[in-house]
């Protein structure tokens, strides 16, 4: 070993007989360790982790001999006082961790059903579904969180294994909690006409909202490959690549939900006048194009401000436009897809019969 001296330029030997030397050489050991067990050797999973704990054994071995009786003694009776506690520790935490894993597991099949409740817009069972699953995943994390459950975050493997559930109960429990409270505070309720209007202020704070959810499915996402890693148990390593396909697919519902609530104030009449024609149809009168038109209606909508402006029979359109008599301008994408249908099928691309 040796030692840079400041100004010289050079390294000079370290004298093994200066006091800092055994700092400096226990220093280096502590280097080679970290770095063969951080050296990702690809022969067989837990590679980098024997040559390590081999190096450290070396280490060992070579620091005892020609120690005195009383060091090795001590250094055996430290030895096995610390493999003790962690074999006591990974026993607590596999007794902890049985049960918080079935109140993970049951969360985790709760926050499906919510989903599937909310999608059938049973808001009532979906947020009762999800304050259970929020429960469920609170206690899972206090129990890996207690001082039984802390002492397996210094066993190796074990440590990687409590890691993950703890990560799964806290993150699962705090964004249940915020649909939970979303779902309290801004139900389709919240979006009830008032005097025929709908307050625009309300649908502002639905998109806060999902933001808020988006950054949390983010957030669980992020940190769920941050905890996986091939030292977990397969069982444990496939529940979390299932939940990871279920936040990609929340998440992509999350985003179409969003893409909604940001069209909602235009289509509202935020920013101008909106006109919209309403056809009604009943399966009585059902088609073979379509569908048979009995009655129609004109909507206006400004400011979320709803007004009814017209209303009659489908009698009434057709005389208001006789073949050839009048031509439809746009939107193109609609006139591509039905204007053969008697809208561009006249003289000129005029209204056809």
């Amino acid at each position: 070993a040796a030692v840079y001296v400041g100004g010289s330029g050079k390294f000079a030997p370290l004298d093994p007989a200066a006091p800092s030397a055994p700092v400096f050489h226990a220093a280096l050991a502590g280097v080679a360790i970290n770095l063969s067990a951080r050296s990702e050797l690809g022969w067989f999973l837990g590679a980098s982790a024997v040559v390590a704990v081999a190096i450290c054994c070396v280490i060992v071995v070579g620091g005892l001999l020609g120690r005195s009786r009383t060091a090795v003694r001590v250094t055996l009776f430290v030895s096995a006082g610390l493999l003790v506690l962690a074999i006591g520790a990974s026993v607590t935490f596999g007794l902890i961790g049985l049960t918080a894993a079935d109140e993970l597991s049951d969360g985790q099949d709760l926050v499906r059903s919510g989903m599937r409740l909310l999608g059938d817009a049973d808001l009532d069972g979906a947020n009762a579904a999800l304050r259970e699953a929020n429960r469920k995943f609170a206690s899972a994390e206090d129990r890996l969180d207690s001082p039984f459950g802390i002492a397996a975050a210094a066993v190796p493997v074990v440590a990687q294994h409590r890691e993950a559930a703890l990560t799964l109960g806290e993150e699962a429990a705090d964004l249940t909690m915020l649909v939970s409270d979303l779902l309290d505070d801004l139900g389709p309720d919240s979006l009830a006409f008032a005097d025929s209007r709908v307050d625009l202020d309300t649908v502002a704070e639905f998109d806060v909202a999902l933001e808020e959810i988006q950054l949390s499915l983010d957030r669980l996402d992020s940190e769920l490959d941050r905890v996986s890693s091939p030292w977990l148990v397969s069982p444990l390593q496939l529940r979390l690549d299932d939940l990871g396909e279920e936040i990609a697919e929340q998440r992509a519902r999350a985003d179409t939900a969003t893409d909604v609530v940001t069209q909602l104030p235009a289509l509202l009449g935020a920013d101008e006048t909106r006109t919209y024609l309403l056809m009604f149809t009943t399966p009585a009168e059902a088609r073979g194009l379509g569908g048979f038109t009995g009655n129609w209606a004109e909507i206006v909508v400004d400011d979320g401000k709803v007004t009814l402006s017209a209303f009659g029979r489908s009698d009434e359109l057709d005389a208001a436009a006789p073949a050839g008599s009048r031509t439809i301008s746009g939107p193109t994408d609609w006139l591509q897809r039905y204007g053969e249908f008697g809208f561009t099928t006249g003289p000129g691309g005029t209204v056809g019969s």
